[in-house]
């Protein structure tokens, strides 16, 4: 079976990500002084997510190297925790009706070196305060927004009702998050310092929405590859989950028509073979009607919906082979999937499609389908899980990439170089930096 051509891309954003190479990133971005490169920041950074996920990683390792951040995160009005993560970083609950929390943002703004904003109304806010303060500004890009509520959209408007009225008001929502989302994307990076792109798309699509292109830095996501690992292995799990075969393990988000086909294409050749379902991100009640009308209910498991991601390693690692199948679409070619780099540093080999930077995240770490076509991709499932000594090294080629190119440190490495980079261009546009730490 031929291997799909990869395509050519030309990335006259940063080429230096491609390389994983800081130094050639540096000889492409002007810089601050050295001895202001070295210096300790104070960093305010505003996230829409929970005080787990990428911007949290982010603070962590910038704590352990000397900075301080002040990080705050999108709550529920009743949240008012203080999370302790694990780098010695508090988490503030953001909740945009809280006066108290507004007031609390903005003296952290005040006293600070620069924000790092991302997405979602706490930036929006966030935004406006740093402008008012006179502040550098980072933004991070780590997907394509208005793809993604474009798509929420569609999905409304598919449901309507027109004699449902919360229908409706769902709809409206859904219309307002969109076009709030996209004159974001369209306004931000002309009113930032410095951008960080975790893809190629979000990039070129940062220097086309009016980034200096030399402002434009990789943000790829990370993997902690100490959690996620091939020693994750429970065999105990494979048994409790009767996981008796060779196992494919599906991640993430599923189009459930896809799924069947390549299913029953890889049963057809590999009728011992298994499949583990993890995630969220599809009509799980439609699934299972679909497996048992095609009598294979039983050669699939469907992981608990509520999976605590603690519990991911052991279940990404009692597998066999990663199957990733990618649409080709902005979400999908925004996206530096995370789920991708967690099936690497878990050993597995990986099946997917070449979309956005997934082809070349992936590396020699297993195999690019054929796009739209669920028969290819059963085919090759049911080969990668035969060729157990092809599949070996792919999958050991994907854990040294994941370790040596996907660290957060590195990724973090470029974070440094851009907060230097949007003080120092802030200061030599003529506005007004406050010098807080030394």
């Amino acid at each position: 079976m031929s291997r799909p051509k990869r395509k050519k891309r030309l990335d006259v954003v940063s080429k230096a990500d491609h390389g994983a190479d800081v130094s050639a990133l540096l000889q492409r971005a002007p810089r601050a002084g050295n001895t202001n490169q070295q210096r300790s920041l104070r960093i305010v950074m505003v996230s829409p997510d929970d005080p787990y996920r990428r911007s949290a990683r982010f603070a962590e390792e910038l704590v352990q190297r000397g900075h301080q951040v002040d990080f705050f995160y999108a709550a529920l009005a009743a949240d008012d925790r203080r999370h302790e993560l694990p780098g010695g970083c508090v988490a503030h609950p953001y909740r945009v009706l809280q006066l108290s929390d507004h007031q609390q943002l903005s003296r952290a703004i005040a006293g600070c070196d620069i924000v790092h904003l991302q997405k979602g109304p706490q930036a929006w806010l966030a935004l406006a305060l740093a402008l008012a303060h006179g502040k550098p500004i980072h933004q991070d890009w780590d997907d394509d927004a208005g793809a993604l509520s474009l798509q929420a959209t569609r999905d409304e408007l598919q449901n309507a009702r027109l004699s449902d009225v919360l229908s409706l008001l769902r709809t409206a929502r859904a219309a307002l998050a969109a076009g709030a989302a996209i004159a974001s994307e369209w306004a931000t990076p002309k009113l930032v310092d410095s951008v960080g792109g975790a893809t190629m798309s979000l990039r070129h699509k940062a220097a086309h929405r009016g980034a200096a292109r030399a402002a434009i830095f990789p943000a790829r996501a990370g993997v902690d590859s100490h959690l996620f690992s091939p020693a994750q292995r429970a065999d105990a799990l494979r048994r409790e989950l009767g996981l008796d075969g060779p196992t494919v393990v599906y991640a993430g988000s599923i189009d459930v028509e896809f799924f069947m086909c390549a299913l029953k294409k890889l049963h057809a050749l590999q009728p011992t073979a298994r499949c583990l379902v993890i995630g969220t991100g599809f009509d799980r009640e439609r699934l299972v009607d679909e497996l048992t009308r095609a009598g294979m209910r039983s050669q699939v498991v469907l992981a608990n919906a509520s999976l605590p991601h603690a519990e991911r390693p052991r279940y990404l690692a009692s597998s066999d082979l990663a199957a990733l199948p990618f649409r080709d679409n902005a979400i999908n070619r925004g996206k530096s999937s995370q789920t991708l780099l967690e099936c690497m540093a878990s050993g597995l080999p990986v099946l997917t499609h070449d979309v956005g930077d997934s082809a070349w995240m992936l590396g020699d770490g297993g195999e690019l389908g054929v796009l739209d076509d669920p028969n290819d991709f059963g085919e090759r499932m049911a080969r990668m899980l035969f060729d157990v000594a092809a599949s070996k090294k792919q999958g050991a080629a994907g854990r040294a990439r994941a370790e040596t190119v996907f660290s957060w440190s590195g990724t973090v490495d470029y974070l440094e170089q851009a907060y230097h980079f949007a003080i120092a261009r802030h200061a030599s546009a003529g506005r007004k930096v406050a010098a807080v730490s030394g």
